[in-house]
Order: C-alpha cells, then structure tokens, then sequence
C-alpha cells in the first residue's frame, strides 16, 4: 500500500475561502520581495499581476511565451509565459508564470498546476483551514 507523507503543515485563516500562502521572488537582479499567492489546483498555470513585470526585470511582456488563458468569468486573453525562480517555504524552484497585458492590475496571484504543483505534493482539509506539503 502507498501513503502520502507530508512534511509540513500550515493553518489558513478562518474567513478565507481560498488557501493564500507567503512566497519569496528572487528577482535575477534587485533584492528578493515578498508576496502572497493563492494556492489553485484548478489554475493550468500559474498567473500572476502584470504590476510585477518590472520587478522581475521583464521590460517586454510579449517576449515570453504566448499562451491562451481564461478567467474564471470565461474571458479569454493572451497571456506569456515566463520562467520565474520563486522560494517556496523555504524550497527554491523556478516555475513557468503567465501574464496577462489585458487584465486589469491587482488580479490576485495564482499557482497553478504546471511548474508548481509538479514540484511539490500536496492536500487540502479545507473545513480545518490546513494545506499539507512536502516538496519531491
């Protein structure tokens, strides 16, 4: 028989509908900068706000790769994807994210399923407001 082992847990606030965690950006110049992102199984990738581009030191957005990304109202948008190094928890990974010129700034930050979920294993108990994880 095979068990999930996880090797950390982490407690979310009681009135949050969606798991928001604490990553480090490590910027390829600039100091590293916090920030929080949801955590979403349902997001094929991760997307995050276009006000982060120059923080990330990404001068033209459309130099990445292009991707079609939907909202969760059903829009439609191009979006491209860039290769960004991230510490999660303590574990440094470098994931694929989008960005969307179209969409509005403030647009929460996501991570998705591809780069990000590949990396780590994870389960949600919502009712308890816990995530569990343990990085492969």
């Amino acid at each position: 028989m095979n068990y999930l082992w996880f090797s950390h847990q982490h407690c979310y606030g009681a009135g949050e509908n969606v798991v928001r965690m604490r990553i480090r950006i490590l910027p390829p110049s600039g100091p590293p900068f916090t920030l929080r992102a949801v955590l979403d199984t349902g997001a094929a990738i991760s997307y995050f706000d276009r006000a982060l581009l120059p923080s990330l030191g990404i001068a033209d957005v459309t130099t990445g790769r292009p991707i079609d990304l939907r909202a969760a109202n059903g829009e439609r948008s191009t979006g491209y994807v860039h290769p960004v190094d991230i510490e999660f928890i303590g574990h440094p990974m470098t994931i694929p994210i989008a960005f969307c010129p179209d969409w509005q700034e403030g647009t929460d930050n996501l991570l998705g399923m591809e780069g990000f979920f590949e990396q780590i294993r994870a389960a949600f108990e919502h009712r308890a407001r816990r995530f569990y994880h343990a990085i492969h």
